[in-house]
């Protein structure tokens, strides 16, 4: 294990599940929790696998091929932390790793905020991953640096076979960085696409599909698609419009369809449905903002509070999650706020308001907000950026009406803005949401009569 030397110097620690001999159990999928005692603190969890969609902030992850890796941080003060990893049925593991302060000449108010950076790579057994030589590294100042990278090796062995693995690095500021590299055999086919339209409406088509390997595994991993023109006016009268597609999937080229019902039905936006939701965030309890529920009420304009008092009932904010990653060089820069309901909804369209403040609240980049419906699906939907009035805008998002218990929107601070004070981290603030019922006779379904749909 190293030792950390700086205070936003994080420790990559990766736990094996092991049978009586010490070997590695390949099949063990056990759920691992992490618990960091000390001058610590767990920032990550991650184990290789490209289909878990389980959140990187949690101190639990599920094993992947009998490994799951912890990303622990150090603080400002010398000493020490201890690991430790305990699963139902297996004995528990602990490590710990002793850490010195940041010496004098370093620059501890200037810190790693983000990175740009590819995260899953995808290659064919046998042929190595090349990874990149270079990242863009977002300072808390602003500044943006491209600097090189050195991996961890990869071995022959570990791209010899199917499945994944997590590959770590450092850059040369000294952060520390990790990827997840998945060895497939072949992708046969990307995932084909399905949507209903009303007549006279064109479809919206995503710009990447998923791939789908030989076994029928969808993987985590989208190539860009290439989808052929077509005459508008088939999209006047009902019946089945087919729209081809092409991708070329890690050397070989692949054929995509687009299958689009046009129905008659006269499609109308109803209530907004945004009252009737149960509202939950993927911030940890302890580092929530304002209220939550505040976004539901009613009311789109932003109301402030007397200077001093912490918290606005009448906003909700990422704001203290924002502060405290940036404090510790966490690179927390999204959140997801989940609008759960107790029967299936019909929706097609979205409305965000977002606030902007003297301090921190800052508007969100356009293209960078995203709309899932029950876990599995990213809308492809079109962003309206309204204009700003008493410093509130909104943000219309149109797509094709869709059938959803949950709906998760994804929030990503705008990094291309910075607060007030350069100590600080651009968060994001709404006032309010508005999701709009779609109404009309019948119902869209969504089908498909092809494999991989």
């Amino acid at each position: 294990m190293p030792t950390t030397t700086e205070e936003f110097r994080k420790v990559l620690k990766e736990f094996k599940e092991k049978d009586a001999n010490g070997n590695i159990v390949p099949n063990a999928n056990n759920r691992v929790k992490f618990k960091v005692e000390g001058d610590g603190v767990l920032v990550g969890v991650d184990n290789g696998s490209s289909p878990d969609h389980d959140s990187y902030k949690a101190d639990n992850r599920q094993a992947y091929a009998g490994k799951v890796l912890a990303i622990v941080q150090s603080t400002k003060q010398a000493g020490k932390f201890t690991v430790t990893a305990s699963a139902e049925g297996l004995k528990d593991s602990t490590v710990t790793v002793n850490t010195t302060a940041p010496t004098g000449d370093q620059n501890t108010e200037n810190h790693v905020d983000s990175f740009k950076m590819i995260k899953n790579y995808y290659v064919k057994h046998g042929y190595m991953p090349e990874l990149q030589n270079k990242v863009e590294v977002n300072y808390s100042d602003g500044t943006v640096k491209s600097e090189k990278v050195k991996w961890d090796e990869i071995t022959k062995d570990q791209i010899s076979k199917e499945g994944s693995f997590i590959v770590s690095g450092k850059t040369e500021g000294g952060a520390f960085i990790s990827v997840n590299v998945t060895v497939i055999d072949e992708v046969v086919a990307l995932l084909n696409y399905s949507t209903t339209v009303q007549m006279g409406q064109e479809p919206l088509l995503p710009s990447e599909r998923p791939a789908v390997i030989k076994d029928g595994t969808i993987l985590n991993a989208s190539f860009a698609v290439d989808w052929q023109t077509v005459d508008k006016s088939l999209f006047n009268k009902e019946g089945i419009v087919t729209i081809n597609g092409t991708s070329n999937v890690l050397g070989k080229e692949l054929g995509v369809t687009a299958t689009v019902r046009v129905q008659k039905e006269k499609v109308t936006l109803g209530a907004n449905i945004a009252s009737d939701a149960h509202l939950t965030q993927d911030v940890p309890e302890n580092f929530q903002s304002d209220n939550i529920n505040a976004i539901k009420d009613g009311k789109t304009e932003y109301i402030t509070v007397q200077e001093g008092v912490n918290i606005n009932p009448n906003v909700w904010s990422n704001y203290k999650n924002s502060q405290t990653a940036a404090q510790q060089g966490n690179n927390k820069n999204t959140a997801t706020i989940d609008f759960r309901y107790d029967t299936q909804q019909r929706i097609g369209e979205m409305t965000v308001y977002f606030f902007k403040d003297s301090w921190s609240a800052r508007y969100p980049e356009a293209g960078k907000t995203e709309i899932w419906v029950d876990d599995k699906t990213k809308l492809v939907t079109q962003e309206i950026i309204g204009d700003e009035k008493d410093n509130v805008r909104a943000y219309t998002y149109k797509f094709d009406p869709v059938l959803a218990t949950k709906i998760s929107l994804k929030l990503t601070n705008n990094a291309k803005e910075s607060a007030k004070d350069p100590n600080f981290r651009p968060c994001t603030g709404i006032t309010e949401v508005q999701i709009k019922k779609a109404e009309g006779e019948g119902h869209f379904v969504k089908w498909c009569n092809r494999k991989y749909c």
